[in-house]
Order: structure tokens, then C-alpha cells, then sequence
């Protein structure tokens, strides 16, 4: 008999007998999914990374992901206090705007981009007599007018420059689709639109052969374009006609005559209508291109003017005054809602969330236009170039030459 004999069964154990399973509790059940559910991730990311690398490598460069990382950063303070600066190099011809959250300064010495936190990703000096810049999708455009030269940048380097054979006297853009239209010419043609996609491949172009093209403007949806024309007719008279067109067929486009006048400035609302301002007059017009309203005036009234969807500002000379400049408001129907007037000449007026900031003669006014009435008033010399609202930290950025500086939307 064995040392341990006495522990052991003499019965014969039925083959038929399986010993039960073990009970998995919540935890082990879990755990088990996770692991799954993590290899399959794993599987997942793998074919992620082939497919980039093999439909999109011409796009994957050390700018894109260096752009990637900027929305990665973890210790970047976001909370913009009041009254905060960004200092840059001042020069004139100051245009200010924000694209991806980031501050761009364009001036005739170039081209800065800015953190909120002050840092500058950017500067690349281009000497221009007469900036023009705007956004497309992520993408900052800037060209100097009467240049043949576009040039394309993300928030840390120049990425494409665009060449054209005639000079580039217009540019707009669909900042939410990325298209863009440049005001240019061709071989026997005077003017005419090109517009083109975030690829920055051309889509779409229409050339005028005895028309002179004043301005051009693009709809938020980048689906509608808009040309300003001036002819003249047999007597010796102007005429003013607004071309827009579908930017999907050339061919379909709606015609607007304007005998007298000459058209300035075009501009596309969210609701599909349209503004047209002329030497004589503000007109509306609904998604249909029916004109539901009018602002007439004289010629040499207009001094100033600010298109927007809820309200515009238009500024004319005060009867009396040498250089007195009344700045009246209309609302989206373009009924006269308020006014207010100044001594001196009106040099910029910047509209933002039902205010509006008028510049005259070193003064600068933040002006309710509801009623008209100052909401407040400071002194800043000729330093001012320009208002803008960020929409991330809901502040607005006052632009001044060689600074911007943070303030509450609420403050007066």
C-alpha cells in the first residue's frame, strides 16, 4: 500500500462525467471583449495607414502633420484673458484675419500667422503695394492686386503658388468649401471669373470680350458667383449689369441691368440672396434674383459702406458739413433702423454681432446700431486697421498697427 493510498478512490469514475465548466464573472467576461476589441482596433488602424499612404501620399508631408499636432498640444492655456496683446511687426496696409483659430496679419511687408497664446508660426516677407487675402477651408490665400501671382499657405508654410498669364485684380473665396474665384482676364477677353476648388484646380470660368469686370463675389456654399460689369451704351452712358452665375454650368447664369450706374461691390448671404451696391444705390435680392428692396442715393453722397446679413452700414456726406459723414443702419430688409452722425470723415466701419465699430478721425466708436447711440468712445489716433470676432474664444480682436488686443464681446 502506497504512503497515500488512503486518499485515493477505489471507485471507477463514469466516463460519460465531464467536470463543469468554470462560471466567468462581469470582469473576466469584459476583459475578454476588450482584448478583442483591441486587436480588432489595431487591425482597423493598420488598414487606416496603407489606404493613406496609398490613395493620399501626395498629401502626407511634415506640415500636415505638424498642423495635426498644433490641436494636440495639451499644455496650451486656450483661456484668452481681457485685454490680451499679440505684438507683430507693423506696417501699413494692415488686413487682419482668423483662420483655423489662428490670427493672420497680411501687410504690404508680407504675411504672420499667430497662436492666441501669442506664438508665430509664420512670417514670409512678400513686398505688396496692395494686399488681398482670404480663407479657404484651412488654407490662408494672399495675393497683392494687379500681380500675377496667388499664393496658398497652411498655418507653417507656403504650399502652392498659382501663376497667372494677366494680372489678378479681384479675389474671394467660400471660406467653408475651400473654392475660391480670382478676378483675371484671358487671350481676347477683357475680364472675366475663374474659380476653383481646395484642390486649387480651375472648375469654372466665364470671360467678358468689351466688358470691364468691377468686382466679383462667390456664395458661402461656393455653389454661386456673382461679376460686376461696366459697359458703355451707344449715347456715351454707363452701364452697370450683375452677372450670377451657377458655378456647375457656365451657361446658366441670371443677368441684372443697371442703366447709369456703375456697380461696386457684390455680396452673397447665407439665405441665398444677394446685395449689390452701385454708385447710386444698395439693392436686395432674394435666392430667385427678385429685387425685394432699394436704397437710392446720390453719387456723391456715399463715402463708406459695410455689407452684412443682419445689417448694413452705409456712410454718407451730412448735409452742411465739409466733412461731416452721417452712418445710417438697415436691417436685413434693408429698412433704415438707426443713425448717428460726425463731425470729421468716416475711414472704416466694422460690423460684429450687432455693433459696430466706426473709425473717424482717430477715434474709435463702438456703436449699438439698434439705436445709434455710442456704446463707447476712445482715442487711438490712426492706429486702428480693423475689428474681428473669433468664434472659439468668443472675444473680439481690435487690430491695431503692430498689435491686436483680446476684449470681451460684452464689453462696451
Amino acid at each position: 500500500m502506497g504512503a497515500f493510498s488512503i486518499f485515493s478512490n477505489k471507485k471507477k469514475r463514469d466516463p460519460s462525467y465531464e467536470l463543469p465548466e468554470p462560471e466567468l464573472n462581469y470582469y473576466e467576461i469584459l476583459g475578454r471583449r476588450m482584448s478583442k476589441l483591441k486587436y480588432i482596433m489595431l487591425l482597423g488602424l493598420i488598414l487606416f495607414v496603407i489606404g493613406g499612404f496609398t490613395f493620399y501620399s501626395d498629401q502626407l508631408n511634415v506640415e500636415n502633420f505638424r498642423y495635426m499636432l498644433k490641436f494636440m498640444s495639451i499644455d496650451m492655456d486656450t483661456e484668452i484673458a481681457d485685454g490680451a496683446q499679440i505684438e507683430f511687426d507693423a506696417s501699413p496696409g494692415t488686413r487682419a484675419m482668423m483662420i483655423s483659430g489662428d490670427l493672420v496679419i497680411c501687410d504690404r511687408n508680407g504675411v504672420q500667422i499667430f497662436d492666441k497664446s501669442g506664438e508665430r508660426f509664420l512670417r514670409e516677407r512678400d513686398f505688396m503695394n496692395d494686399p488681398m487675402c482670404v480663407a479657404s477651408n484651412h488654407n490662408l490665400l494672399v495675393c497683392d492686386r494687379g500681380s500675377y501671382e496667388l499664393n496658398a499657405y497652411t498655418v507653417y508654410a507656403r504650399i502652392y503658388t498659382h501663376k497667372a498669364k494677366y494680372p489678378i485684380n479681384d479675389l474671394c473665396s467660400s471660406a467653408a468649401t475651400g473654392r475660391y474665384a480670382i478676378l483675371t482676364a484671358a487671350d481676347g477677353y477683357r475680364a472675366g471669373i475663374e474659380i476653383y476648388d481646395p484642390e486649387f484646380r480651375k472648375i469654372f470660368d466665364y470671360y467678358f470680350a468689351d466688358k470691364y469686370v468691377s468686382g466679383i463675389a462667390i456664395s458661402p456654399d461656393g455653389k454661386s458667383a456673382a461679376a460686376c460689369t461696366v459697359n458703355s451704351t451707344q449715347s456715351g452712358d454707363y452701364l452697370g449689369e450683375l452677372y450670377v452665375f451657377d458655378v456647375n454650368d457656365a451657361e446658366n447664369y441670371r443677368l441684372h441691368r443697371f442703366p447709369g450706374e456703375i456697380p461696386w461691390k457684390a455680396y452673397f448671404r447665407k439665405d441665398g440672396g444677394y446685395l449689390l451696391l452701385t454708385d447710386c444705390a444698395l439693392r436686395l435680392f432674394d435666392a430667385n434674383g427678385e429685387e425685394q428692396s432699394c436704397v437710392k442715393f446720390k453719387t456723391e453722397d456715399i463715402k463708406r459702406f459695410c455689407l452684412n446679413d443682419d445689417v448694413c452700414a452705409l456712410a454718407f456726406q451730412t448735409a452742411g458739413l465739409s466733412n461731416g459723414t452721417t452712418v445710417v443702419f438697415y436691417d436685413s430688409d434693408l429698412n433704415a433702423i438707426s443713425e448717428t452722425s460726425y463731425n470729421s470723415d468716416v475711414s472704416r466701419i466694422d460690423m460684429i454681432n450687432g455693433k459696430a465699430y466706426v473709425f473717424a478721425a482717430g477715434e474709435l466708436h463702438a456703436v449699438d446700431t439698434a439705436t445709434g447711440k455710442d456704446a463707447s468712445a476712445e482715442q487711438v489716433g490712426s492706429l486702428y486697421a480693423g475689428a474681428l470676432y473669433d468664434p472659439d474664444s468668443g472675444m473680439i480682436i481690435m487690430i491695431y498697427q503692430g498689435k491686436a488686443v483680446f476684449r470681451s464681446a460684452n464689453a462696451p
